[in-house]
């Protein structure tokens, strides 16, 4: 079976399985989009619970998540936003975990319902490691943090949360720490106000003083430098592909409301799903890349780069094509379009992955071949 059969054959059976969910998976995506704190309280809802379990799946591959992404996109992004689980931390935890600590983390989410947050962010520097200013120190007793994160999705619902911070000066002086929220009264998260994706429960998270145990240190068997080159491929190279296919799923599925409402027509809509078609074509054969071990680096910000210009620009012809007022006489298509405009701020926003892109060229005089 050739790469592009392969991965229709993967997408219609993904599709299929989530079908029968997409008309109840709606209706609880616009209840957490009117009420973010509803999140916690649909967690047992069988498509909550089933959406949670994917980050401990360990027989679903990488083209396979890209997949069920997509199709999470089409039903509603709140609920691969709000639905429990490892999430992005669980690739970290993978990556750098020891034994112990892996088993540890498992059986948060395994003994119930449980949500995890991932707090790189921070107000002043963005992503920008280098000018990281959470700082871990060394104690008798552990590791203490303190600092202010930043943009952090579902930091105030985290039962734990990987926290990277500075424990020395220099590219390899980051590392990340286990913290379980409950357990220490300086971390405290307040969520920020949104006007897309509500489900993602974005918030603020303050650091004062939290000591954690010693063992809390993820990656402490490993050199700092293979710490830095796991920590970047195990999440970024995993989820930038991911977000960028919720990313394609949100346009489709805005493509087939406009169609059955009447706005337009299947010959419209054409070459937008020929766009959006390409680009899933394209992450999965990344996520396919990843299986064998490749590293994506680049080529997955480009890929989340280029899911976000296609959402966004077929979100906004959407608008132009229905004319003045399309706001307010299609409600879907504003909340539409405030969800596309999320994604240019998940995972690195456009410019950058462009002049990583730009930087990779001048070094190798090429793009990687994946």
């Amino acid at each position: 079976m050739t790469g592009v059969a392969a991965h229709c054959d993967l997408l219609d059976r993904v599709r299929a399985r989530f079908a029968p969910l997409t008309g109840p998976g709606r209706a609880l995506g616009a209840v957490i989009a009117d009420d973010a704190d509803a999140t916690r309280r649909l967690a047992d809802l069988p498509l909550m619970r089933a959406v949670g379990q994917l980050g401990l799946d360990p027989g679903a591959s990488h083209a396979e998540r890209i997949a069920i992404y997509e199709t999470l996109g089409h039903i509603d992004l709140n609920i691969a936003a709000a639905a429990p689980g490892p999430v992005m931390t669980g690739f970290v935890v993978e990556a750098l975990g020891c034994d112990v600590q892996k088993a540890a983390f498992r059986a948060i989410f395994e003994a119930r319902p449980a949500w995890s947050c991932f707090a790189l962010t921070e107000p002043d520097c963005g992503t920008d490691a280098g000018a990281m200013t959470t700082r871990a120190e060394a104690v008798a007793d552990g590791w203490r943090l303190d600092g202010r994160k930043y943009m952090v999705g579902q930091g105030v619902t985290a039962d734990v949360t990987v926290v990277f911070a500075r424990t020395a000066p220099g590219p390899l002086g980051i590392d990340a720490f286990l913290v379980r929220p409950a357990e220490h009264p300086g971390y405290r998260a307040t969520r920020l106000p949104l006007t897309g994706i509500a489900g993602t429960n974005l918030s603020e998270i303050r650091l004062d003083g939290v000591v954690v145990a010693p063992g809390a240190r993820l990656g402490a068997h490993l050199s700092a430098a293979d710490r830095s080159r796991r920590m970047l491929s195990a999440t970024l190279d995993a989820m930038r592909p991911c977000l960028g296919a919720m990313g394609l799923g949100l346009a489709r599925a805005a493509l087939d409301r406009a169609e059955a409402e009447g706005l337009v027509d299947a010959a419209w809509s054409v070459p937008y799903r020929r766009r959006l078609a390409a680009l899933l074509e394209w992450a999965l054969k990344l996520g396919a890349a990843r299986d064998r071990g490749v590293i994506l680096d680049r080529d997955a910000g480009l890929m989340k780069a280029g899911a976000v210009a296609a959402t966004e620009t077929t979100i906004t012809a959407l608008l132009l094509r229905a004319g003045a007022g399309a706001m307010a006489a299609h409600p879907w298509l504003r909340r539409a379009w405030c969800d596309a405009s999320a994604f240019e701020y998940m995972e690195g926003v456009t410019n950058i992955h462009r002049l990583n892109a730009a930087h990779e060229f001048r070094s190798h005089g090429r793009h990687s071949d994946v």
